[in-house]
């Protein structure tokens, strides 16, 4: 069924943009430490 394959899509790519995000935190961490 179409609409569970773009569920899961959707899924996997806010998965994506939190890992995203907590890099960017830890880069942003890393830069006011410095």
């Amino acid at each position: 069924q179409v609409s569970d394959e773009l569920s899961q899509q959707l899924k996997n790519c806010a998965e994506r943009i939190a890992q995203t995000d907590t890099e960017m935190q830890e880069i942003f961490y890393k830069l006011n430490e410095a």
